[in-house]
Order: structure tokens, then C-alpha cells, then sequence
């Protein structure tokens, strides 16, 4: 619908997206997670290394709660975490 919008006209410039979650990543989550342990370990560099768990409980929206640990594992990782 915005590409068609903005290809019609209506729209004067593409607006951005941004994904706050869907079955397969939670990115805004992950991001706030990550902005947390820079805070408390004091840096990014510091969590090199480090090890990092993620509990699952069951939910009755099949595929959502999947969609926080593997936005988690996903982006942690990229900062050498376990």
C-alpha cells in the first residue's frame, strides 16, 4: 500500500518501515535488550564472550513468542556474545 501510494503520488516521499514485531523477529525488543547489557556491562566490546540464556514459555499465539529469542540470538551473537 505505500509503495502504491507513493508511486501514485499521494504520497510526497516513501515513508520508512519499521518492523515492532512479527513471528519471526522482535527487533525493537532485541534492541532494547541490547542498549540494557551495553549499560550494564559498560560497552559493547565487554560483551564479547559472554554468555546470554533465553527462556520460552508457551503462548497461545502460535509463532510470536518464538519471535523474541530468535530476534535475541540473532543480534547478540553479531556482538560475540554465546
Amino acid at each position: 500500500a505505500l509503495d502504491e501510494g507513493f508511486n501514485a503520488g499521494v504520497l510526497p516521499v516513501r515513508p520508512g518501515i519499521v518492523n515492532l514485531q512479527c513471528d519471526q523477529d522482535h527487533p525493537t525488543q532485541s534492541l532494547s535488550d541490547l542498549l540494557h547489557l551495553k549499560h550494564e556491562f559498560g560497552s559493547l566490546e565487554a560483551l564479547k564472550g559472554k554468555k546470554i540464556v533465553m527462556s520460552w514459555a508457551y503462548s497461545p499465539s502460535y509463532g510470536k513468542p518464538m519471535s523474541v529469542p530468535q530476534g535475541i540470538i540473532a543480534l547478540m551473537t553479531r556482538f560475540g556474545m554465546q
